[in-house]
Formats: structure tokens, C-alpha cells, sequence
């Protein structure tokens, strides 16, 4: 019995006390040395050719397959209103199908983009891509192409509009198209109702000579519209920074209330201001936005002044640190937004108002 019960007390007193404490480390032999040397030097292997790959994006990669669309998503080689050159570069360079798509299907092609898109009153979308005749499958190639998107807007304002909104500036003004630039070899410009992108993976010589010869091939062919696009005539030109002139057609300024608005970029003192101007269908109608506005600004800022000049209503108002000031001249609402000091803001609207020719 004590002798069965002294076993018991080993066995608890083991499985207690000695079963957790450290025993003495193997010795490791060269081998196991070597192979762990040898996975380390692997993994170590693996990662830098994957941050290497990594650093080279290649958008095609990544791009949608059409061939799990059906014809009717695709629409690949469908009739197209455009007829995009066989090739760019005698017979040097390929073209791929062309592919359409419409308003109600934009998004397969451009997701993310779409809405903006789409706020222009987008009707088609007709693009295509080319590559090198001799095409092969070493990496290098995946970058050697050309893309071209031709937009179908419906009128001349909408392409204008979203070609101005998409120039950031810092592109170099091409004589392509109505106005068009080039911005790291790629070339965007619209003509009539058209607005178009021929664009290159990255800056290169050869890339950017194919993108203007496919630009300028597309020019030819594009039906220009005698419309003026009242924006552009009508703000003053002293002081007005080239190219700055943008159409938005809705929610300008993040308002809901605001659209068919024109802004452009001033020099002015020594700072940059951004003006606005919108053209209403009447007086009255100019006046009521200009109400919409200033019930905006209190409600999300302030109202520093209001005030009438030659009859007209103005008001200065602030959210944060920017100031706006904002007046009707007729059935034209006009001022200038964004502007840090309220006197140069007022200064400057008064000059805009007084250059404005009344509609």
C-alpha cells in the first residue's frame, strides 16, 4: 500500500514539478547549419525579385478580361463611330479590336471614373490599343503600347467640360484638336463633340512620336462644331493663367445647387485666386442662387458683409480660412472663392466685376 502511494507521489511530483524544466539544447550539426542557411538565403532571394517585379506596375495584368463578358458587354469590334487608323506606324505597329460601350455599361471599362463621366452626360466610349507588329513576350513589352479613348459627350460644352476638369496643368499646349497638351508623351484633346486620350504607359521617345501620330490621325477625321463655349470669351484676360479655364457641369464647388459653373486661375497680387462665373437664364434666376449660396455659407461658415454695388447683390462669407465673395452683374453670377485675405478677395471681385460685360 505505502509503496503504491509513494509511486503515485513520484508521478505527481514529476508531472508538477520536473516536466517543465528546460532540458539541455541538442547540439546542431553542420548539416542542419547548412540547410537552414540555405532556406534563409531563399526566402531572402524570393522577396527582393518580388519587390524588384513590384516596382514595375503593369496595368494589362489587372485589366478585365472581355472574354468572360458576353458580345453584348463587350461589344467588341461592334460598329464604331470612329475609324481608328489599321496602324500607327506603316505596318509597324497593330491595332487590337475596338471596343464600344455606352452609358449604361461605361463602368466595365473605366470603374471609378464613370460618374465623372457620366455627370458630363457621357453618350460612348470607342477605344482600341496598339502594339509593336514584332510584339514578344519578353518583359519589356508588357510597357510597349498605346491606348486611345475617343469619349462621345453629346456637345461641345460636356467634351470641353471634362477635358478641362481633367487638365491638372503641367502639360505642354499642342496644336491638336480644338486645344489639346501632351503630359508625359501622352496627348489629350477634344474637338466637337469629341474628347480624346492617347495614352503611354510611361515617358518615352519612341511612345510619345506613336502617340502624336495616332493623336493628329484621329484629329483629321473628328467633325469640329462652330460653338463658342461662353466661358471661354468671357472672363478678362489680364492676369488670366493659361489654360486654367474649367467647365463644371454639376455639384461645383461641392454644392448641389451650383451648376453650369466656370472657374479660372488668376494671378493677383503676388497669389493665385480662382475665380467663377456662371451664366443664368435670367436675372432673376442669378439672384436666387446667389440667395442658395449665401444661406450655404452661414450655415457651414459665416457671412461677414452683404452689401449692393451698382444695384446688385453681393456677399462675403467664409468657411475656415478661405473667403468668397460673391455678386450678380444681370443675369451673370460672378466672384472668387478660395482666397485667404478678405480685402484682396473683395479687390479682386470688384476689378471682375467691372470688366464683365453684362449679357
Amino acid at each position: 500500500m505505502m509503496e503504491r502511494l509513494n509511486q503515485a507521489y513520484q508521478s505527481v511530483r514529476w508531472y508538477l514539478f520536473e516536466r517543465g524544466r528546460i532540458q539541455p539544447r541538442r547540439k546542431v550539426t553542420g548539416a542542419e547549419r547548412f540547410i537552414c542557411i540555405v532556406i534563409l538565403v531563399g526566402i531572402i532571394g524570393v522577396g527582393a525579385f518580388v519587390a524588384l517585379k513590384g516596382q514595375r506596375y503593369n496595368p494589362r495584368l489587372y485589366a478585365l478580361d472581355e472574354s468572360v463578358l458576353s458580345e453584348t458587354m463587350a461589344q467588341a469590334d461592334a460598329p464604331s463611330a470612329i475609324a481608328f487608323p489599321q496602324t500607327a506606324d506603316g505596318t509597324e505597329w497593330k491595332r487590337s479590336n475596338v471596343e464600344n460601350y455606352n452609358a449604361s455599361n461605361l463602368y466595365e471599362k473605366i470603374n471609378g471614373r464613370a460618374e465623372l463621366y457620366l455627370s458630363y452626360d457621357v453618350v460612348a466610349l470607342h477605344c482600341t490599343s496598339y502594339t509593336p507588329s514584332t510584339d514578344t513576350d519578353d518583359d519589356g513589352d508588357m510597357y510597349n503600347y498605346v491606348d486611345v479613348f475617343v469619349y462621345d459627350m453629346g456637345a461641345p460644352l460636356n467634351a470641353f467640360g471634362i477635358y478641362s476638369y481633367e487638365n491638372v496643368g503641367g502639360g505642354k499646349p499642342v496644336n491638336i484638336g480644338r486645344e489639346g497638351y501632351e503630359a508625359a508623351g501622352s496627348i489629350y484633346f477634344w474637338k466637337g463633340r469629341y474628347y480624346v486620350q492617347v495614352v503611354v504607359p510611361m515617358e518615352d521617345p519612341e511612345l510619345a512620336r506613336i502617340a502624336r501620330k495616332l493623336a493628329k490621325a484621329i484629329d483629321r477625321q473628328l467633325k469640329d462644331e462652330p460653338v463658342e463655349i461662353w466661358g471661354i470669351s468671357a472672363f478678362p484676360p489680364d492676369g488670366l493663367v493659361e489654360g486654367s479655364i474649367t467647365f463644371i457641369k454639376r455639384n461645383a464647388l461641392q454644392f448641389d445647387f451650383l451648376n453650369e459653373l466656370y472657374t479660372a486661375r488668376y494671378e493677383y497680387e503676388g497669389e493665385i485666386v480662382k475665380a467663377f462665373l456662371s451664366k443664368r437664364n435670367s436675372p432673376q434666376e442669378a439672384k436666387q442662387i446667389l440667395e442658395k449660396w449665401k444661406g450655404a455659407l452661414s450655415s457651414y461658415g459665416e457671412i461677414l458683409e452683404e452689401m449692393e454695388r451698382n444695384g446688385e447683390p453681393w456677399f462675403v462669407g467664409k468657411i475656415g480660412d478661405m473667403v468668397t465673395v460673391a455678386f450678380c452683374k444681370g443675369n451673370i453670377l460672378g466672384g472668387v472663392t478660395e482666397v485667404s485675405d478678405k480685402e484682396s478677395a473683395k479687390n479682386f471681385a470688384q476689378s471682375l466685376f467691372e470688366r464683365l460685360r453684362e449679357e
